[in-house]
């Protein structure tokens, strides 16, 4: 079996605990119950994405692809009016085809 030294890179290394996650961006979440929330609401998302990673009953964070899942969810935003079915929203298309139109009729 293949060791590595302290320092190397491994397949682990983004794996940090969810207090360290947060407080290393703390712009994003201003505390762990930011945190939780956020990963409560989005934990289906977050866990086929391997951005979540429960490991002898602890929940790990995998740093960069936690970093990119809430970019993606937060672009994604389910409250975006192209998301909402409640609102009518014109989407003009880029190729000069006609406008279409989302939403009830």
């Amino acid at each position: 079996m293949k060791r590595t030294s302290p320092g190397v890179a491994t397949p682990l290394a983004d794996l940090v605990e969810p207090a360290d996650y947060v407080q290393a961006r703390h712009w994003v979440f201003k505390g762990v119950e930011s945190w939780r929330w956020f990963t409560r609401r989005h934990r289906a998302a977050l866990a086929v994405r391997g951005a979540v990673i429960e490991i002898g009953g602890r929940l790990l964070v995998h740093a960069t692809r936690f970093d990119q899942a809430v970019l993606d969810l937060a672009t994604a935003g389910r409250h975006s009016p192209a998301n909402n079915p409640h609102q009518r929203v014109a989407l003009a298309t880029v190729d000069g085809q006609d406008a279409k139109t989302t939403g009830e009729p």
